[in-house]
This record gives C-alpha cells, structure tokens and sequence, in this order.
C-alpha cells in the first residue's frame, strides 16, 4: 500500500504522525519535514501489525511560510482584529478582515500564509467547517402577535415563522443561526433559558452568546435517571479498597467530588500514594445520548456562585460523586515513591476499583487539625468527629505532599502563586463584593497528589500499550510549550523597566523557576509574577506528548476530573480497554484518528469557559461598581501604553485609567511595549504597578464600560 499524504502536523519527537493516522519511525522518515509531501508504504509483514515507511519525498517544506497553506480555526479577539490560530507553530496570524472571506469565530479554514505589505498575514481560501453561533430574543406582543425580539439588534421576527410551539410572553429564548455558504439562511430556537424578570438572566444570555449548551435535553436527562445504580454485580469485578482509609478534600459547597486519597508508608523508606478518581466511563458509554452531550460540552463551567455541568446532576452530584459512606466505582492511581521521592514505575499500578470514602474534609479542616487547632474527637463540617486514623493520614499526607514537592523543584517546575478572586453575588444575583479565594497548605497537598497521578498515569499506560508489542502510543496529553520569543522580549524590557538585568538567553524552565526565585523578594512582586504569567504559553491539549513547560515535565495528562473534563473521560475509555485487554489494533487506529479532533476541541471548549467566565466577571464587576460615580479608590497601574492606560485590583479587575489633561502628562517610551507617564507640572512618574489614586467619573452602560481618572 503506498498514498500521496500531506504534513497535518509537527514531528513527534523524532518520530512523525502522516495524515493524523499513520505512525512513521524516525528511521524511517527518510529525511522527511514537517509540512512536506510524500509516499508511504507499508512495509510489515505481519498484516494485523502495519508498519510505514517513507518512499520518497514528493515535494519539500518551504523554507519560508510564503504561499503555505494551512488547515486550522479563525478567530476574532477582544479589538475585533482577526486571527489564524496555528497548531504547528503555537501562534497565530493575523488576517485582514476583508480576506476572511466572510468565516465566523471557530471556523475550520484552508488559509494561506504570506507577506501582504511587508508583514505576516494569511488570506483564508477555503471554510470547510462552520461554527455554530448563538444569540438570545426575547418574546413580546405587538399588534396582538408575537415577536422574537433580538438582543443583538433592534430586529422583530413573527414567532410563528420560526417555531409551531407556543412561548409566553417575556421568555428569553436561545437562538441558533443556520448557515449556508457562510451567509445567514435561517434561525432555529434552541432552547428556552427563562423568565425576563430572573435575576440571572442576564449572566444566563452571555453564557447563551458563548456557545454554552445550559439544559440538558430531556431524552439526556431521561437516560441519566434510568441508569442502573445498583453496582453489586461490577464490585466483583474490580479491586476492593473498602477498607483502605479514604478521605476527600474539597470546598465546602462543592457538589461533584471526583477524586479522593489514601497513603501509606512501606519498608525500605518507600510512600504509597492512592489517587481514586471517580469512574465516569462505567455509566457513560461511548455513542451514548450521554456521551453525545458531553462531546458537545466539552467540560463543566463555573462562574459567578452558578456551573452549567458537562453531565446531568444525576451523575455528577450522585452516581459518581464521591460521597462518604457510600460503595462507590473508581479508577485507582497507585504510585510507589521512592526515598528520593522519584515514582518507581515498576510497583505502580492502575486498576478498576470500588471505594467507599471515610471523611469528607475541607481544605480549612485538614490544615487545622496538621495545626492541631482541630483534635481528635472534635465535631467536624459534616457531622463526623475526628479519628485517630484521619489525624495519621493527614500527617502523612502533608509529609508526602512536601515530598512531592521537592521533586517538582529538582524537575525545575514554575512555582507560581497566583491569586485567585472571586466576585460575590447576594440572593438576587447582585454582585456585592469582590474576595479573594482563601489559600490553604492543604491546596497545595491536593495539587501535588493530582499532578503527580496525571504525571504517572501516561508513563504507565505507555509500558502496558508496550506489552502488547505495540508501538503507537494514543493517549491525550496536556501540554504547555515554550514561550514564544516575541513575548520573552517584551517581559525582559519590563524588567529592566524595573532594574532587573535578566539573561534569557536559555528560554527553558530553568530559566524562568530561577527568575520566579528572583522576583519573590522584589516590592513589585506581585506583578511581576503576573508578567511572568502572561509571558507563558497557554497550555493545550495534544495528541502528541510534548514537553510541559510550566511544569517541567516530558509527560503529563488530565486524568483526574472526569466529571468536569472530557478529555478525563477519554483518558479513561483508554485505561478501561487496557485493563480488559481490549485495546487492539483496530481500536488504536480510531484513538489515532479521532484524538486530534477531539484534543483540538477541548483546547477550544477551554478558551470558550474561560472568555464566557470573563465576560461574566466584566458585566457583574461594571454592575458593582457603576453606582459609585465620583467615589474614590486606590488601585494599581497594570499596562502603560500609547493608547491606553490599564489600572487593576486585586490582580484581577480590569479597566482603563483616562486622562482628561492629557497634555499634562507625557508618555516616555523607554523600551519596546513598555512606557513610563510623566506629570509635567510636578515631574511625578507613574510607572508600572505604581499604586494610584483615581475615581470613577464616567461610564457607558451600553458598552458597559467604568471610566476611571487620576486625582491630582
């Protein structure tokens, strides 16, 4: 068998994937490049065992990206300028709007690349897959007839045009567009969100607008309810570790409780670490109505003090949460450390299991009774009283924890500690204040315990895949690459901005956790972290296993929150075939098709919750702060540029600081992005993270913007 196939994707290491199915070795490669186009062959001999080989090289990779064509997604950002997102080269290119030919946001287009005016621009040639967008109408009466009226536009449409069933007046309705040859055809409702009069409604139409799917429809809904719940008959089938001490460790209003711990201490200085994760892929079969939804979805999205989640409550908040007391289906990571604290491979394990957790803890909890502020015998959050087994598990627990740690830093990970802010709302949905998360060790203790299964679990499904003779290796990675050189520039002009002569003439993990030491002690710490932040790379889901940059590690997965993540779902089919033994070649070559697609919509479905959690932050933000018109705050300077000034609190909030004199202040540029102000009259510079007094003088509630001035 020999085909004429094109590069889709970067090499694998020194291996290569051809056409998203097909495995070449690098000996095989035959001096073969990304992005070329050549002949392959099978050259086994075994028929249920292909091997390929590149023939010959057909046509090389253009040294430059001139007249390259390229398959990847369309995007419009915040500055309605519009972008190539490209998965070989982590970046993105800029496309003018009238070479867009007319493609939405998420769009799968053929574009080609090339200088237009002396820069890098692409010019889309081909749609061949169209997203879907959303919008939201209400319904109202005019001239006794009811009218959708949309929110995007001033534009009536007769109800009856568009749907047989009948809406009262003031529903909000979720539009869909239909479109053909990328020109609107027609819209469909898509379903109803609620009353106009709701309090959330208003976060519910962004969420609508973000693609967010926020009813399960009712034949979904009527499969989660006619799962069977009774497991007796699985137990039998899976390692029983009712017995074995297991405790959760959440929030205390967290409803879906997917993973739990165990530790045990062996001979030889050896730690047995147990991670159980809750086993999704039991009751959501592939194909499923379930499934189906949750492949729609793509994960669980929390904003505000509201989640719209990837499966029905049902499953998320019962069958597979893991609530104490209760039998309940796990996937067990069992990971043997050694004295050095290094997992040693050979005696760690994956299985099918059944636990029944002991304690449901909080994160206060646990860090009280290591303080000894919580003892033993004393009642508890919910209702149990300490033991003497929760008190042991929770010392080895955060001995185990400082372990793990320590080898994340011999790995050189990007220790970054962020704050996390989270806008209150009251009982009618009115935002009243802005809090930080609290930050507890036992945080920390969770993270360590859950990067460490995601680190192991691939390592081990790789070995288990090698003893079945094997080479391909499909599986779901998360990955997160190295910063681009553009963005490396601008924050070592930041740093000298700030008297920090920096090197990064090594841009490797190394690198940036040696700065992140540097900057602990520095009194503009805070956003100089914020800097180093935003200088990464965003981490992406990947079929191929590629370096984590931020956390320093050659493999790493999401295996451990399958109720809120379907690439964890994923994950676990693969883990389910390999235990029963049933991942054949057949099977290998669907992952391999299929792992792509679905990796590339996971990274999508992220950037949509996250940009839907910001816009959702924005509106409630403008809504708690727009009644405070010439009241008075003291806030930090986030960006300085030429055409506009940044101001934040608490490293989280957002808006533009407007100077009304602007002829009393001058912009010093001292390097490439980065500016300094002047105050002529005074001499006075602001620079960045300068604290600053200002007040809210204006706002625009159509565009629900909050303007802020300088007080003299």
């Amino acid at each position: 068998m020999s085909n004429t196939i094109k590069w889709e994707v970067e090499l694998v290491g020194d291996n290569a994937i051809v056409n998203n199915q097909y495995f070449v070795l690098k000996e095989d490669l035959n001096w073969a490049q990304d992005w070329d186009e050549v002949e392959i062959a099978n050259i086994s001999d075994n028929p249920n065992l292909p091997k390929y080989k590149v023939i010959s090289v057909i046509n090389d990779t253009i040294a430059q990206v001139n007249n390259l064509l390229v398959e990847w997604f369309i995007r419009l950002d915040k500055k309605w300028n519009w972008y190539i997102s490209l998965a070989w080269k982590k970046s993105q290119i800029f496309v003018d709007k009238a070479n867009t030919l007319w493609a939405k946001t998420w769009d799968k287009v053929v574009a080609v690349l090339g200088n237009i005016w002396w820069k890098p621009q692409a010019m889309v040639k081909e749609i061949l897959k169209t997203s879907e967008v959303f919008n939201t109408a209400e319904i109202i009466i005019k001239d006794n007839k009811k009218f959708l009226k949309l929110d995007s536009s001033e534009k009536l449409i007769s109800l009856s045009e568009i749907t047989n069933k009948d809406y009262e007046v003031w529903d909000v309705l979720k539009i869909k567009y239909l479109w053909e040859n990328n020109w609107e055809k027609d819209l469909v409702i898509d379903e109803k969100i609620w009353r106009v009069w709701d309090y959330w409604i208003e976060i519910l139409k962004i969420a609508a607008s973000n693609w967010l799917r926020l009813n399960f429809p009712e034949e979904v809904l009527k499969e989660a309810e006619n799962i069977d719940w009774n497991i007796e008959s699985e137990i039998n089938q899976r390692k029983d570790l009712r017995k074995l001490f297991t405790i959760t460790i959440d929030w205390p209003d967290s409803k879906d409780l997917d993973d739990a711990i165990s530790v045990e201490f062996l001979n030889n200085w050896k730690i047995k670490l147990y991670v159980h994760i809750a086993d999704v892929s039991y009751y959501v079969k592939p194909d499923s109505l379930l499934d189906i939804e949750a492949s729609k979805r793509w994960n669980s999205n929390y904003y505000a003090d509201r989640v719209t989640p990837m499966y029905p409550e049902r499953l998320s908040n019962d069958l597979c949460s893991l609530n104490p007391k209760t039998d309940k289906l796990t996937k067990t990571a069992e990971i043997v450390l050694d004295k050095n604290w290094n997992p040693i491979l050979e005696e760690s394990s994956f299985y099918n299991s059944v636990i029944n957790s002991d304690f449901r803890m909080t994160y206060e909890e646990i860090d009280k009774i290591r303080d000894g502020e919580i003892k033993k015998w004393d009642k508890l959050l919910f209702d149990w009283k300490v033991s003497k087994q929760l008190v042991r598990l929770t010392k080895d627990s955060f001995n185990l924890s400082e372990k793990i740690s320590k080898y994340l830093k011999t790995k050189w990970e990007l220790e970054i500690d962020s704050t996390e802010t989270k806008i209150i709302v009251d009982n009618k949905k009115q935002p009243v204040w802005v809090k930080a998360y609290p930050k507890y060790d036992s945080n920390v203790l969770i993270k360590n315990f859950m990067v460490m299964a995601n680190h192991v679990i691939p390592q081990l499904v790789e070995n288990k895949i090698k003893q079945l003779w094997l080479n391909d290796f499909p599986f779901l990675f998360r990955t997160h690459g190295v910063p681009e050189e553009k963005a490396v520039e601008k924050l070592e002009n930041t740093l000298r901005v700030l008297w920090i002569n920096y090197d990064f003439s090594l841009n490797n993990s190394i690198w940036f956790s040696k700065l992140l030491e540097l900057v602990k002690w520095h009194p503009k710490e805070k956003f100089l972290t914020k800097r180093i932040t935003i200088t990464l790379q965003k981490a992406i889901y990947s079929a191929l296993n590629e370096w984590h940059f931020w956390l320093a590690l050659q493999y790493y997965s999401h295996f451990t929150s399958p109720i809120r993540r379907y690439s964890d779902t994923i994950i676990h089919r693969i883990m389910s075939e390999l235990i029963d033994w049933k991942l054949d070649w057949e099977r290998i070559k669907y992952y391999m098709q299929s792992l792509w697609e679905i990796a590339e919509q996971c990274s999508i479905r992220e950037d949509i919750a996250e940009k839907n959690e910001s816009d959702v932050n924005k509106y409630l933000s403008f809504e708690l702060y727009k009644d405070k018109i010439w009241e008075k705050f003291s806030w930090y300077i986030d960006d300085i540029s030429k055409s506009k000034i940044k101001i934040v609190l608490d490293n989280t909030i957002v808006w533009i600081l407007s100077l009304e004199d602007k002829e009393q202040y001058h912009l010093e540029k001292l390097f490439d992005w980065v500016y300094r102000m002047i105050n002529l009259e005074t001499n006075e510079i602001i620079e960045l993270w300068d604290n600053v007094d200002i007040e809210l003088y204006s706002l625009d509630e159509n565009e629900q913007q909050l303007i802020f001035k300088l007080i003299k």
